[in-house]
């Protein structure tokens, strides 16, 4: 693989570029970004080096003679404090690595069948939906909630589907999940990088701006957020001049406005004409 051309303000997404027999780009992106299930598997591994480090200070304690409470005490401490750290730590460590290949031709990316591609002309708009499990997530903690409230005792709930989304696009008549990612700021950021590089591609194929020729030019503003594009512009069909959808799990879509603001339209049903 090449020399990455540029990473994400955040370190979510490495790109890499190559060009096809046309002259074409095609852009490879790594993204790395923890799934649900990570998420929670590196809040367990933090808990266990946590209590792995107050395990060994004891340890070392017992051996000190007149300085164990010293040594102990310092050494609970230390690991306690550290312990967001430590989580932290893990988290950056098992995020999981996901290959995107964007070329004029095809959408690749890995699935658990193994690689997939897909022909662009068989694909329609993307969406960053919220993660289908959170609807049964909130039912569990506010069940918990009220069975902690009528025992008297506090409860912190964890939301953690609530806080991912799946990466999809629609195919045929179908639609595709090729990434489920936690945390918002991720999701919104790889999904920002994949529309911006599409429209990279369909923009020196005559069909946009083809202006952005490098994804430096296209990202030059670029912090993180939506892009912004003229439906105009782009072959995705995107609605209104400087916004770009997304379509949540209630089926109202949320849109970011020129002035850098989320607004969201309510799904219309066949009898509200």
């Amino acid at each position: 693989m090449n020399e990455p051309v540029r990473i994400s303000e955040t370190g979510h997404v490495t790109v890499y570029v190559e060009r096809d027999d046309k002259d074409l780009p095609v852009f490879t992106l790594e993204a790395r970004a923890l799934t649900p299930l990570r998420h929670k598997f590196a809040g367990a591994l933090a808990a266990c080096s946590a209590l792995g480090g107050i395990g060994v200070s004891l340890a070392a304690a017992g051996a000190a003679g007149e300085s164990a409470a010293a040594l102990a005490i310092g050494g609970c401490l230390g690991s306690l404090i550290t312990a967001p750290i430590q989580r932290w730590g893990w988290a950056r460590l098992i995020r999981k690595r996901h290959l995107i290949v964007i070329s004029a031709e095809s959408f690749g990316f890995r699935s658990r069948r193994g690689w997939r591609e897909i022909p662009r002309n068989e694909m329609g708009s993307f969406s960053m939906p919220q993660h289908s499990k959170a609807k049964k997530e909130a039912r569990q903690i506010e069940h918990r909630l009220r069975e902690a409230s009528k025992k008297g005792e506090s409860y912190e709930p964890g939301f953690v589907y609530a806080d991912s989304h799946h990466l999809m696009f629609d195919h045929i008549k179908t639609q595709v999940s090729f990434m489920d990612v936690y945390g918002t700021e991720a999701a919104v950021e790889i999904f920002g990088e994949i529309e911006s590089h599409i429209a990279i591609i369909e923009g020196e194929r005559g069909y946009g701006r083809g202006t952005a020729l490098s994804p430096e030019q296209d990202h030059a503003q670029r912090s993180g957020k939506l892009p912004q594009r003229d439906a105009r512009e782009t072959p995705l069909g995107l609605p209104g001049p400087g916004v770009l959808p997304v379509r949540l799990e209630d089926n109202r879509t949320a849109i970011l406005n020129e002035t850098g603001e989320w607004g969201f339209i309510e799904a219309k049903g066949e009898d509200d004409e």
